[in-house]
């Protein structure tokens, strides 16, 4: 019998670079190499409940229903369909540790960021702290608002073209 092709059953960043991802798998074989003789096991797909893992469900069907059984024509298709499951499995564990990894940098960034606007705030309070002991030490008043002129909203608001009607 050809051996199928296995896929990882587990995302490991470190196993392949990036531009080699997915890793690639043999093509499926074109006609069924079973042996003669060879039986194979039932491929049905079937629920935790109709194994007997779990009671069934009381109610009569609705959104909490069991899923329909999969029944399989060959073995080589329920291979096929197993890996392609197996290879979902694994796109969606990639997806999701991508994922995770993205929003980790993303949250160093924001860390990073924020204690840069702290130490700006600091330095703030220092030089307006220093600018305040220079006035004092040169004899000026203390810096504030009140001290400048008055600004205009806009500057179409300016003495400029008071004289003007609009």
């Amino acid at each position: 019998m050809e051996m199928m092709a296995t896929v990882p059953l587990y995302y490991d960043p470190n196993a392949y670079p990036a531009y080699a991802w997915p890793p690639m798998m043999a093509p499926f074989p074109a006609t069924p190499t079973s042996a003669p003789g060879v039986m194979y096991p039932d491929t049905t797909v079937k629920s935790g409940s109709e194994m007997g893992d779990t009671p069934p469900s009381g109610g009569s069907g609705g959104s909490g229903g069991q899923a329909p059984k999969r029944k399989f024509k060959s073995p080589q298709e329920a291979e096929r369909y197993r890996l392609k499951r197996d290879r979902n499995n694994l796109a969606a564990q990639k997806s999701r540790f991508e994922r995770r990894k993205k929003e980790e940098e993303m949250q160093k960034k924001i860390s990073a960021l924020n204690e840069k606007c702290a130490a700006y705030e600091q330095r703030i309070r220092l030089l307006e702290q220093e600018n305040l002991n220079l006035r004092a030490g040169y004899g000026l008043p203390p810096f504030n608002n009140e001290n400048l002129p008055p600004q205009p909203q806009s500057p179409f608001e300016t003495k400029a073209f008071a004289g003007y009607g609009s």
